[in-house]
């Protein structure tokens, strides 16, 4: 019930975020500046010794106080943190703020390619450009420079150990803050929460329902309205609409019959439509026997995703560029092409591949007519 409800919410939101957007861009830039108001925030800011509290917005920062971590171990709920919370009450959000010795920053160059893809790309890129491995940090990104001539960009990121990020998040709620962002370095002008290091599975973010609230209120209005005249039209109208009901009466008992069998016509058309296409289908079964049966000892899959007629394979191997022919040979394949650029995992000392194929339209009755002289 909490999704169907969120749903509609946050598309009620986007639009509202969009429209006044697009008013925003008419209003000169200098009277913009001068109207904007920044949101303020409640900052926990950790150092290897000590957490400080302060008050930030736009450049403006006001400190409310500081506690070493030390005597934050020995006392659960110190009185710097209760005074912390009542000089901030009208902070919008708590963020988090670690110095910037506890992350890694990386310019890259990479492709142009769209956003699902470009993160996927960066979390294949932290194996060879960092000491971590994905599963290990957390990291954010933004582009600084687009050329599209070259189609190339440039890339800040950073990267943070997970349990820094989590023992920072963790030491907040503690002490009663739900933290909203977890950025890196120091405020010193610049948004140090422009990347943001906190994964929205961490997140526990509340909405602000007021403008839905007043949105409903004035639907509600305008309904309530528009029943009062609707119920003065159909008492109007009512008398005509009785003679003509027992005229439609017989006319809608033969439409609902033919109806009815209209849809009875259609339910066994689909479900011939439905059984033919499950026959049909690939089987992915097929794949692994297939793929089991040509791919080398020293290669094995961690992951296998079908997306209609595209398959994709995830795995290590120690001779990637070999795999690329020995996948194109089978019958059920076609077009064989690595999907990202290949690594090499110093750990295992093998070589990371992700290969693309695409499936042919005969590829079950291939893989059985392939599968029974093995048998």
């Amino acid at each position: 019930m909490a999704e169907l409800v969120s749903t509609p919410t946050l598309a009620v939101g986007r639009f509202f975020s969009w429209w006044g957007g697009e008013l925003a861009a008419l209003v000169p830039a200098a009277l913009r500046q001068s109207l904007v108001r920044r949101p303020q925030l409640r900052v926990l800011q950790f150092t290897a010794t000590e957490l400080s509290f302060a008050d930030y917005r736009g450049k403006q920062t006001r400190e409310l106080g500081r506690i070493s971590l030390a005597e934050l171990e020995n006392d659960s709920n110190p009185a710097i943190v209760a005074q912390a919370k009542r000089q901030s009450r009208k902070a919008a959000k708590t963020a988090i703020l670690l110095p910037s010795e506890q992350a890694l920053y990386k310019m890259l160059t990479l492709p142009v390619m769209a956003g699902s893809d470009l993160r996927d790309a960066l979390a294949f890129q932290i194996d060879r450009q960092t000491p971590f491995s994905p599963d290990d940090v957390y990291f954010d990104y933004r582009v600084r420079e687009r050329d599209n001539d070259a189609k190339r960009l440039s890339i800040e990121l950073v990267v943070a150990p997970r349990t820094v990020v989590e023992r920072a998040v963790n030491t907040a709620r503690r002490l009663g803050f739900d933290p909203a962002a977890v950025g890196v370095g120091e405020i010193n002008g610049e948004d140090p929460f422009e990347l943001d290091l906190l994964p929205r599975s961490m997140a526990n973010r509340r909405r602000n329902f007021r403008p839905l609230f007043a949105l409903l209120v004035i639907a509600a209005l305008l309904g309530g309205a528009w029943t009062v005249a609707q119920a003065a039209l159909d008492r109007k109208e009512s008398a005509a609409n009785a003679l003509s009901e027992q005229v439609n009466l017989a006319r809608q008992r033969a439409d609902k019959l033919q109806a009815l069998k209209d849809e009875r016509d259609a339910l066994i058309l689909e479900g011939q439509f439905l059984t033919r296409r499950k026959g049909e289908a690939p089987k992915p079964v097929l794949f692994v026997e297939e793929l089991t049966r040509v791919l080398p000892d020293h290669t094995w899959l961690f992951h296998l995703q079908q997306d209609g007629t595209r398959l994709r394979l995830s795995g290590y191997t120690s001779d990637a560029s070999s795999l690329i022919g020995l996948i194109g040979e089978l019958p059920m394949f076609s077009d064989p092409k690595f999907g990202s650029p290949v690594t090499h995992d110093p750990r295992r000392e093998k070589d990371r591949f992700n290969i693309v194929v695409e499936l042919k339209s005969d590829t079950s009755e291939t893989a059985t007519n392939a599968a029974e002289p093995a048998q």
